[in-house]
């Protein structure tokens, strides 16, 4: 459990429990969870955004290094 989390706008029975974690996991990586957050996509389609996301934060965190270290 994280402080500061808010989930409520999320916290929806069409969610199935999966679903919901997989909201979770993006609350608590600080993504953008609109872009998956959709009763109508199943758990592996949500998984599959989510790893999209953590893939072009992980590039952004890269490039702000770089650039970090080159100045």
């Amino acid at each position: 459990f994280m402080l500061g989390l808010d989930a409520k706008a999320y916290a929806d029975p069409a969610f199935s429990l999966e679903q919901m974690e997989m909201i979770k996991w993006g609350l608590e990586d600080e993504l953008d969870i609109s872009q998956y957050a959709n009763p109508a996509l199943s758990a592996d389609e949500m998984e599959a955004i989510y790893d999209q996301l953590i893939a072009k934060q992980d590039e952004e965190l890269a490039e702000l290094e770089k650039k970090l270290i080159n100045t």
